[in-house]
């Protein structure tokens, strides 16, 4: 809000209320808002900037600078992220979908299995006593056709109706079963074998196949032909030739029936196609002849013929896994549109409700109104789109009672609605796009690799000898190339002392860096062009610098030529495309410096075109700008078959347009008139205030600048519509058209806006999404390529790898000395609730700025200025007190605090300078005032998903340099075509070509193709370069020549094409890869769950000395939650496995290192060289060794940069992975063996102790039997019973065994204490005899490397 109230008015009162109503400001919090949101949906964004610029004073570029910086941070990238969040979603919901389809099928192929198997049983039993009972025997087998028994038949219809159980598959088996029954109740002639065999032979052949494929292109051009005005004999003769090509395609397809026979015809959906186009184009001729005014437009039938482009599929596999593709997106497309027009009808009613009745203006009501259902839907739907959706709510708010009446309120609901449809709904359509166009890529990928597998076959057989080449790139750039046999020229031979001197020169870095030096001074040179002629010695200058500059380039292509040869052999000049391009800069600079005293200025111009070439000289010489660069040439390529379908369906709408709007797209300039031939006279402009006419025009007969006349024009016109832009002014153009030559009436036919809703969907919706997506795919894959060539790790492995080797340990900056005032300041700015209050601070700064307002009374902006300074002191105490507490150094090493630092100082100038400098002074404060608000990104450290995103966000510009290089590498090329073809345009007002928005020196005609490039109001600015005046500077005197051309049109296409579509689309490319991870599953590590490692290392390391002891890794591990840590839970037994796998060695103090640690947790985690777990009981440690030097070749290969004690960190060198030096594994080795010797100690105790408690109770039990018979024999003894003084051993065992005793607990308890003690001293002696520490005396075998250990 730096600039609030600074637009100037320059024909109004003082009191108006400013730019577009008064609605567009940032006089305060809540305009400046919707205004920013304007400008990041990118409608209307440079109107805004223009308004801008002419009120505020010498601060042209720097506005320029903001606006440009907010459209690229926030619409390219910030709302892209949007895109990602979404694709990732969508990926894995659809995985889930899929999931649980398969269970379902699973579940209902079982149903359907136990259903049917008893009754196949049944039939089949039915069957064999049927046949047993047949006593006919078939003499003549070849005569008859094979039997098929009813259970087969059942069985093969389940089988065909499990595999089709979708409609289509359906009807394919009933059609299939009609035809054999067609087939059965009609005899057939015994020649049709042989006939029917004939044709099917010639329907099959290639031959047929082109000739079919001819007539469907010369049928395509015939239809695109047609024109507005067309005479009579043409016209006749385009009629008979659509009969005859009609003739011909309905006999293709009773041919193609009859020789391939119904069941055949009718598998291919190809096929059914083909029919019903045949069909509607004999419905369309049929009603022509009948019905010749027919009022519905049945004519558009005529453009489904050129569906029939469509057979060229089978024979082009990327276009038929496209459309493979494309048809299995259907039903995601379909649900979405059902959602989509949910919506519309939604805040359609909505609208009526809020706005109905409110649109009744002096000039009439507007035909985006909500008044009806029907123009209330189609006013939604532009919204939605967001083409021109500003001027709506512009209308809707003034409607409601202006700025002033409370109608701002109103703007939510148009926020709500761009929100959810335009940023959320409709990038659904690209998420669908992306996730269907990799499953094609994935099967053309597939196909490829089998013809690859198959030709490399051939190779082998034919050629088995395979010459490789091990040849280090960095060497081969260092040394001279070997010169090829053949002389150069036929002149200079191998051995030739001037070839082998070019031969050197040419391949010196000293040299390939003049020449970038060379082409660099040449751009500015290029870029410094005044096509006005304004500074004559500037002219001179650029002139004497362009012909140094074209005698280096002619003196390095002699080099080049002479060292290498010019065509003639493999390896020479011509047969690089580089050097044919840099063949064709330096004829067009010769040419354009010898005819630059010629007549024929545009010839002059277009060779002054070729040395915007020379800045795409330097791609070559920057391998990764290179890399970029066939990225970009090999997205080009690819998207060949999307822009197939898409040229296609574009010429189809192309036809249907010129069927529906040739010739009505004219209007007189008065509107009361309706023909040509009444067009004339005079018509009133304006009048007086008592109604008198003061000035007066021409009436003219006009046309829209895009119709549908012709062809050209109407693809034009659907291109422009396809963008985005001006769609809505051809809808209401449409639907107020009549007749041929006639002029328009508002509503005439409100039916016609199907066709724009149609093709809105069909394009911008869906097939511009799936172009993107395409880019987005080939680029990404280009990128994994390129990865796969250079090692061969995986892409998360690598984005784990390359974080690890940036992460850095936290400080807490603890001082030593806890009893110092240092150490008291820095318990108080680390405690808690002093971040809380620093946070409330910002939030209530937040607020203070927030409610600053243009027209401010003087005691609250005294009062603002009272809280800044009070804000900024606390700012500044709390700035003040952590450098204390921290320490200087401390304080400025972390980022964040640099951050906050920077800050404090801004805000003070700020304060500072607003008491001391005079209120008349020019000194603009508004970039200290973002200080300010740069307050509010503290707050992105509070949240962790902020923060992840902010992270994303890093990552993705890190990624950017040399793609941004590319684009502008782009941007300039056009922007020195549009100085040397439209820079002599003279600037009007009444045009897009005007003092903002020109071509007439490098800045502006860059700032021109970057809004351009976002969509802003394109097709003026082309329609502007047409056919325009030429500025009188460049123009002799009576010279009556017009400037600009009709070269406009595929400059400016092409520039929306490569640089909107395309390179733009980048963005959304890096973006999308970064937020791959959102598409995996979340069990699957990535490099957004590795910032919990610092923090949680920082506990152990509070000082950052990037070490820690080695037991603190045990407690780091299980504090981290998987997938990079194991959990609080986990066990003790798997965390030591953990620890072992890690394997980190220990320097002399036992401490590991910080990157080794986290290192060795990323190739356990993603299995990364690692021991399989199959194999990790019996591997060894030269195994082990083995494996980690391969992940350090890999390492050292992708990050070459990196130092050796560097990437020694990162994989520990051989050295320290001996024998002799001590690693976790060894220790946590020892530990879990000591574990499991320590259970079965324990297991064994826990045996004697059972065996020696149930030996115990047995002798109690045989004592207390004993002391019972004792007793029982005393007692006969006692009543006269006579016993044997001794009982045999086998009777007394007989005795015992068999008699019963029941012991009561008393009797059990005083057993047991009679043996009570001695228990108690077994248990003591066994517990003396295990010593309360183990002493492990250990030693490795240096043959296997397995561990020994001694107890």
């Amino acid at each position: 809000m730096s600039t609030g109230g600074n637009f100037t008015c320059f024909s109004c009162e003082i009191d108006d209320v400013g730019p577009f109503d008064g609605i567009v400001n940032f006089d305060d919090v809540l305009f400046g808002m919707l205004t920013v949101f304007q400008i990041l949906t990118l409608e209307s964004w440079t109107g805004i900037l223009y308004l801008s610029n002419d009120g505020t004073t010498n601060g042209n570029a720097l506005n320029s600078v903001i606006f440009v910086l907010m459209v690229v941070i926030g619409a390219l990238f910030m709302l892209n992220l949007v895109i990602g969040v979404l694709s990732g979603e969508f990926s894995k919901e659809r995985e889930r979908v899929e999931k649980r389809n398969a269970y379902l099928a699973m579940r209902e192929d079982k149903e359907v299995n136990s259903a049917m198997n008893g009754y196949l049983r049944w039939i089949q039993e039915g069957e064999q006593h049927e046949e047993d009972a047949e006593d006919e025997v078939i003499e003549d087998e070849d005569d008859l056709e094979e039997k098929e028994t009813w259970g087969a038949k059942i069985e093969r219809g389940v089988e065909a109706f499990r595999r089709g159980r979708k409609m289509g598959s359906r009807i394919k088996i009933v059609v299939r079963n009609l035809c054999k029954i067609c087939n059965a109740n009609f005899k057939i002639p015994k020649f049709r074998p042989f006939f029917r065999a004939q044709i099917r032979g010639l329907v099959r052949t290639q031959f047929w196949f082109w000739l079919i494929l001819s007539l469907v292109l010369l049928n395509t051009l015939l239809r695109c032909s047609i024109h507005h005005n067309m005479a009579a004999w043409y016209a006749n003769l385009l009629s008979k030739l659509e009969i005859t090509f009609l003739v011909f395609f309905t006999i293709e397809l009773l041919l193609k029936w009859f020789g391939l026979g119904s069941e055949v015809y009718f598998q291919s959906y190809f096929n059914i196609f083909d029919m019903i186009v045949i069909a509607l184009s004999w419905l369309d001729y049929v009603i022509k002849m009948f019905f010749v005014e027919f009022s519905l437009g049945i004519s558009i039938l005529r453009a489904l013929r050129l569906l029939k482009a469509f057979k060229v599929t089978p024979v082009w596999k990327d276009l038929s896994n496209l459309v493979v593709s494309l048809m299995s997106s259907v039903k995601s497309i379909l649900a979405l549109i059902f959602l989509l027009f949910l919506m519309l009808m939604v805040f359609a009613l909505l609208g009526m409700q809020l706005f109905g009745g409110q649109s009744n203006f002096p000039d009439g009501i507007p035909n985006q109104n909500f008044d009806r259902f029907f123009p209330a839907f189609l006013t939604v739907f532009q919204v939605l789109t967001g083409e021109d959706w500003v001027s709506i709510m512009h209308t809707s708010i003034n409607g409601m009672g202006g700025v002033d009446g409370g109608g701002f309120i109103y703007s939510v609901y148009y926020v709500i609605v761009t929100l959810i449809g335009n940023f959320v709904l409709l990038n659904v359509f690209l998420a669908i796009a992306v996730d269907n166009l990799a499953n094609a890529a994935e099967l053309s990928e597939d196909e490829g690799e089998v013809e690859e597998a198959r030709k490399s076959m051939i190779n082998r057989e034919l050629d088995p000898i395979v010459v490789q080449n091990d040849t280090d790139e960095g060497d081969a750039a260092e040394s001279v190339p070997p010169l090829i046999d053949d002389s150069s020229l036929f002149i200079f031979e191998k051995t030739n002392p001037i070839r082998v001197a070019c031969s050197k020169v040419n391949s010196s870095p000293l040299f390939v860096n003049f020449i970038l030096v060379i082409i660099g001074l040449s751009s500015l040179a290029l870029a410094a062009d005044d096509p006005i002629a304004k500074n004559k010695e500037l002219v001179a200058v650029l002139y004497y610098a362009d012909l140094v500059f074209t005698c280096v380039f002619i003196f390095e292509t002699i080099v080049k030529i002479i060292a290498l040869g010019f065509i003639l052999h493999p390896g020479s000049f011509m047969r690089s495309i580089w050097n044919v391009l840099d063949i064709i800069v330096v004829v067009g600079a010769i040419l354009g410096l010898v005819l630059v005293d010629g007549s024929d200025l545009g010839f002059i111009k277009t060779l002054r075109v070729f040395r915007v070439l020379r800045p795409l000289k330097s791609v070559q010489r920057l391998p990764k700008l290179q890399a970029v660069f066939n990225g970009f040439i090999t997205s080009i390529v690819n998207v060949a078959p999307i822009l197939s379908v898409y040229g296609l369906f574009m010429m189809i709408f192309s036809v249907v347009g010129m069927e529906l709007f040739g010739g009505k797209f004219f209007f007189c300039s008065d509107q009361t008139k309706m023909t040509e031939a009444d067009c004339t006279g005079y018509s009133i402009d304006d009048v007086d205030s008592l109604g008198h006419p003061i000035s007066f025009s021409a009436n003219e007969w006009l046309q829209h600048d895009f119709h549908f006349d012709n062809f050209p024009n109407a693809f034009l016109s659907l291109y422009v519509f396809s963008t985005g832009a001006s769609w809505p002014d051809g809808l209401w153009n449409s639907i107020e058209t009549t007749k041929v030559d006639r002029g328009p009436v508002k509503y005439s036919r409100m039916d016609y806006a199907i066709f724009y809703v149609v093709f809105i969907i069909v394009f911008p919706f869906f097939f511009v999404n799936v172009f993107i997506a395409f880019v987005i795919l080939t680029f990404q894959s280009e990128g994994d390529d390129q990865l796969a060539e250079q090692c061969s790790l995986e892409k998360t492995v690598i984005q784990c790898i390359d974080y690890a080797i940036n992460a850095k340990p936290i400080s807490k900056y603890m001082p030593k000395n806890k009893k110092s005032y240092q150490f008291l300041i820095w318990k108080i700015v680390t405690n808690n609730y002093f971040d809380n209050f620093i946070l409330l601070l910002i939030i209530l700064n937040t607020v203070t700025l927030m409610i600053k307002h243009y027209s401010m009374s003087i005691e609250f902006e005294f009062m603002l200025s009272v809280t800044n300074v009070c804000f900024t002191t606390l700012f500044s105490i709390e700035c003040t007190m952590k450098i204390f507490g921290f320490g200087p150094l401390n304080y400025f090493s972390d980022a964040w605090n640099l951050f906050d630092f920077v800050t404090v100082v801004g805000s003070l100038l700020d304060t500072s300078l607003v008491f001391l400098l005079p209120e008349d002074s020019n000194v603009n404060l508004a970039i200290l005032r973002l200080f300010r608000a740069a307050r509010l990104l503290k707050l992105l450290r509070q949240s962790e998903n902020i923060r992840i995103l902010l992270w994303t966000f890093m990552q993705s510009l890190k990624s950017l340099p040399y793609v941004c290089l590319l684009i502008f590498l782009l941007f300039f090329i056009y922007s020195i075509v549009g100085i040397q073809m439209f820079g002599n345009i003279k600037l009007d007002e009444e045009t897009d070509i005007n003092y903002r928005n020109n071509f007439q020196n490098f800045g502006m005609a860059m700032l021109l193709l970057f809004r351009v490039s976002t969509g802003d109001g394109w097709q003026g600015i082309m329609l502007s370069c047409l056919d325009a005046e030429c500025d009188p500077a460049t123009l002799k005197a009576g010279s009556t020549k017009r400037c600009g051309s009709n070269v406009a049109i595929p400059f400016f296409t092409t520039f929306i094409f490569l640089g909107s579509f395309i390179m733009l689309n980048l963005f959304v490319a890096v973006i999308m890869d970064q937020f791959e991870f959102l598409t995996k599953d979340s069990s699957v590590l990535g490099p957004h769950h590795l910032d919990k490692f610092a923090a949680a290392w920082s506990d152990n390391d509070p000082h950052a000395t990037w070490k820690c002891k080695y037991t603190d890794v045990q407690n780091i591990l299980t504090r981290l939650h998987p997938p990079l840590g194991m959990g609080d839970n986990a066990p003790q037994r798997l965390v030591y496995k953990r620890l072992i796998d890690m394997d980190c060695p220990l320097d002399e103090d036992g401490k590991v290192h910080f990157t080794t640690v986290l290192i060795s947790m990323i190739r356990c985690s993603l299995d990364v060289y690692q021991i399989s777990k199959e194999d990790s009981g019996i591997a060894t440690f030269r195994e082990k060794s083995k494996l980690d030097d391969e992940f350090r070749e890999q390492v050292e290969k992708q990050w070459s940069q990196l130092s050796a004690d560097r990437i020694d960190e990162i994989v520990p060198p051989e050295k320290m992975r001996n024998l002799k030096v001590l690693t976790l594994g060894k220790i946590y080795g020892i530990l879990l063996m000591f574990e499991h010797w320590q259970v079965y100690e324990d297991r064994r105790d826990m045996i004697r102790k059972t065996k020696f408690e149930l030996d115990k109770k047995k002798e109690i039990q045989n004592m207390i039997q004993r002391l019972k018979m004792y007793e029982a024999r005393e007692k006969l003894v006692e009543r006269g019973i006579e016993l044997p003084v001794a009982l045999p051993k086998t009777e007394e065992k007989h005795k015992f065994d068999t008699t019963k005793v029941n012991l009561s607990e008393e009797e059990v308890n005083k057993a047991e204490s009679i043996f009570s003690k001695d228990d108690k001293n077994q248990l003591e002696s066994k517990r003396r005899s295990r010593p309360s520490m183990i002493y492990v005396q250990g030693s490795i075998d240096q043959g296997t490397g397995q561990i020994l250990l001694n107890f």
